[in-house]
């Protein structure tokens, strides 16, 4: 993924919020608030669907910057147990 899409499930989720609402309070003849619980559901799952399941997955590594990523990832990894609930 290209560092100019990085942000790019956050706009398509936005989107679809933004089209469904109205299709479903005006169109549908649904409640608004409703509707609005819906469209957001809607909009939050599209924006977890479309993002990255790697970290730093959209960084271009070559070279020296692979060795940096690997080591933030490897760092993360290993402090991710650390973080949980307490």
């Amino acid at each position: 993924m290209p560092p100019a899409l990085a942000g790019m499930n956050w706009i398509a989720g936005g989107a679809a919020a933004a089209i469904l609402l109205p299709v479903l309070a005006i169109g549908v003849g649904m409640p608004f608030w409703i509707a609005g619980i819906i469209s957001a559901a809607a909009g939050g799952g599209l924006v977890v669907l479309l993002s990255p399941r790697k970290l730093f997955e959209g960084l271009d590594a070559s070279g020296v910057a692979r060795g940096k990523i690997e080591f933030a990832r490897s760092l993360l990894t290993d402090a991710e147990p650390l973080a949980g609930p307490s």
